[in-house]
């Protein structure tokens, strides 16, 4: 049987990449996602090296019966139509501030369509529950000179978990 969870993720400058997120069904299969604050810190445009950062997210799956779990994590949405030039964008300017969010294996994360990468992995159940992490990278791009306010920056993005 094939499940798809969805999570809402907020992108902030200056704040959280997303809060823990827990979804539970009554099947015996269940998986969850935790993921940390991804926090870029100040942005000074006038600056040309970029701002990185990284989180850990974490899906845990339990089993009454044990066994392989199969998974794949995507990440949707956004301000921008196209993932591999995600932007925060503020409201009350119309500023925007280019960055993107990457996989373990430095792929833009997304729904694997248009050169982007989903997380496909396999967690095999001890006992009755198991867990695995993942160090998501982020970058925001330096230089963006056309950034002349400070303001709030935000994007919501979705994760989907689909197993």
């Amino acid at each position: 049987m094939k499940k798809v969870i969805v999570f809402l993720i907020a992108i902030f400058l200056n704040t959280a990449f997303g809060n823990p997120n827990k979804h539970h069904h009554g099947s015996n299969v269940e998986c969850i996602l935790e993921i940390e604050d991804l926090n870029f810190g100040d942005y000074y445009p006038l600056e040309d090296s970029h701002l990185r950062t990284e989180a850990l997210m974490k899906v845990k799956c339990s089993s009454a019966h044990g066994g392989a779990i199969t998974y794949k994590i995507k990440l949707l949405g956004g301000n921008s139509p196209n993932p591999k030039r995600r932007f925060m964008y503020s409201a009350k300017t119309g500023a925007k501030i280019y960055y993107n969010i990457f996989t373990p294996h430095s792929c833009v994360w997304g729904d694997g369509s248009n050169g982007t990468c989903t997380i496909d992995d396999v967690i095999v159940i001890q006992n009755t529950s198991n867990e695995k992490a993942y160090l998501i990278r982020g970058i925001l791009y330096g230089g963006q000179k056309d950034v002349h306010v400070a303001d709030d920056y935000q994007d919501t993005l979705t994760v989907i978990i689909e197993y």
